[in-house]
């Protein structure tokens, strides 16, 4: 319960936090608005989790990430049972705190989607805690529960065979856990498709190479490098961060070497961390340092260890606070970090804001979402180059984005808080979306502000009203330019059309919307009023 209450005071913060990608996808499947074919890969922390999720808590997040906040609270408990089934009873509280506070935790708690990471821990401590057991029963047990882990991510094949390479227990035990886990981890990849190889370009392509060096080392630099809060902003291994990750072996060669009992504790934490973070070194571009949640548990408990042996107390308790103390100001750093004003540096953080904002405007828009929704935009001040706040290292990507339109998945995610939304368009520069005038529109502006506008031809007169006062005549003009496709001699709208043209200095456009006037003038339809207009823009003129 203290484990939990400390949990829920340091991680309140991401208890707030809204919605992000992959937690809308999987919501919208978990709902059966996207489609989603049965498939074993990671079915209990996606497939299951979710739709359970979705039935008991809706469109509410804060509950998924109070279930976040709860699992990990869960893992940092398991570690200290661990630690008593190791024998290290000074070891226990210290092992869980460091491990609670630890800034791996970041994003698994701050993304509803970290879920699969929280879980597969989960399981894997527990794997770890009935592998240290004594009777044919904890085997049994910890063969399904390495099997529940890989089920929820398979990057936790290893931890049966790390756990036998490393943790002594009798011969006979060990090697039916070792082998026994390999091969029944290995099945379930098998089954669920994970052993196939990713095609060449695919985000989570994995070469067993150099790269694994490489990201070995990046992890360490991160690791050791403290005032970096965020230090995974470019998800990518860093190959001019390799010193820096030989510190970290360096310092642990230093305590071998001065502290020979060391060596063996250190060896095999050192080994078991290598095993189970083997999985992801593989990746070429993805390296994300909640990767190493579970990995560096080995370390965690050494750790406790160290500060339960020591002579005095109340340092062990200063290095504690510190590392509280720590976790907070690194993660508050890293929820303030902007690219720009209210535009997050952190992805997971960024599309959450802009999903939220957005959703919570169309909500007090003054019309609630329903039938063809379309979003119109005045292609200025909304897409946002992701690299800015970048110090420009290598893999720096120059990438512009309408946040809002990819925050909700193109607008798919819109359904999962507005039932009665049918479809959802974003109008680009290209030209106007087939079938406006049978849609509800709404105008973006800035970041994520929206506003009604009004259903097909009304709305989009309000938007071109709207650039008008903003003086966007470019834009303005291009709006006129639709409404006059769908209502060719419309006197109103040629009205406005040679206001824009006498604002943008375009005289030659002037003229023709005057002889356009004519045209209607001398016909039989809306002669009155196209005289109105012929007349009030020729005084305009003048």
């Amino acid at each position: 319960m203290g484990l939990l209450l400390a949990a829920l005071i340091l991680y309140w913060p991401a208890i707030r936090v809204f919605f992000s990608l992959d937690d809308l996808r999987f919501l919208l499947r978990a709902a059966g608005l996207e489609e989603s074919p049965w498939a074993l890969k990671r079915i209990l922390s996606v497939q299951l989790y979710f739709k359970a999720a979705w039935t008991l808590f809706g469109t509410r997040p804060q509950l998924y990430h109070l279930v976040n906040v709860f699992l990990h609270a869960a893992n940092a408990w398991l570690i200290y049972l661990i630690a008593l089934k190791l024998k290290l009873k000074k070891a226990a509280i210290p092992s869980a705190i460091l491990f609670l506070v630890s800034t791996t935790a970041f994003l698994p708690l701050h993304w509803i989607s970290g879920i699969q990471e929280l879980s597969m821990t989960f399981f894997a401590l527990l794997t770890a805690y009935f592998y240290l057991g004594e009777n044919c029963g904890s085997v049994f047990i910890a063969f399904v529960t390495a099997m529940l882990a890989v089920l929820c991510k398979e990057a936790s094949l290893l931890v049966l065979p790390g756990l036998a390479i490393t943790i002594e227990i009798p011969r006979k035990r060990r090697f039916i856990l070792g082998a026994g886990g390999l091969i029944l981890g290995a099945s379930v990849l098998l089954l669920s498709g994970s052993l196939e190889p990713r095609p060449q370009g695919d985000p989570y392509e994995t070469v067993f190479g150099i790269n694994i060096l490489w990201n070995l080392l990046t992890y360490n630099a991160w690791l050791i490098r403290l005032w970096g809060y965020f230090p995974d902003r470019i998800p990518q291994y860093q190959t001019g961060l390799a010193l820096w990750g030989l510190i970290l072996p360096l310092v642990l060669a230093i305590i071998v070497w001065r502290y020979p009992k060391a060596r063996k504790p250190l060896g095999k934490a050192s080994l078991l961390y290598f095993v189970l973070a083997l999985p992801v070194l593989g990746l070429i571009r993805h390296s994300y340092l909640y990767y190493l949640y579970l990995p560096l548990v080995p370390f965690w408990i050494l750790a406790g260890a160290a500060l339960g042996r020591m002579s005095r107390e109340r340092h062990a308790l200063s290095i504690l606070i510190i590392a509280v103390a720590f976790s907070v100001a690194s993660g508050a750093l890293h929820r303030r970090a902007e690219i720009k004003d209210g535009v997050p540096l952190d992805p997971i953080l960024r599309y959450a804001a802009i999903a939220r904002r957005g959703v919570s405007a169309l909500g007090s828009s003054g019309q609630v979402p329903e039938g063809k929704v379309l979003f119109v935009r005045s292609f200025e001040g909304e897409s946002v180059d992701l690299a800015e706040g970048l110090d420009g290292r290598t893999g720096t990507e120059h990438r512009k984005v309408h946040l809002f339109k990819v925050a909700l998945l193109d607008g798919d995610a819109l359904v999962l808080f507005f039932p009665r939304v049918e479809s959802v368009h974003f109008e680009g520069p290209s030209g106007a979306v087939s079938g406006w005038p049978e849609m509800h529109i709404y105008g973006t502006y800035g970041v994520a502000e929206v506003i009604y506008l009004g259903f097909g031809e009304d709305g989009r007169k309000k938007f071109v009203s709207d650039l008008m006062t903003a003086e966007m005549y470019d834009r303005a003009d291009r709006e006129i330019g639709i409404l006059l496709e769908y209502l060719p001699n419309r006197p109103s709208l040629l009205f406005i059309k040679g206001q824009v043209a006498l604002k943008m200095n375009n005289l030659e456009k002037y003229y023709e919307v005057l002889e356009q006037l004519k045209i209607i003038i001398a016909g039989s339809e809306d002669i009155e009023e196209a005289t109105k207009v012929h007349a009030s823009l020729k005084r305009m003129k003048n």
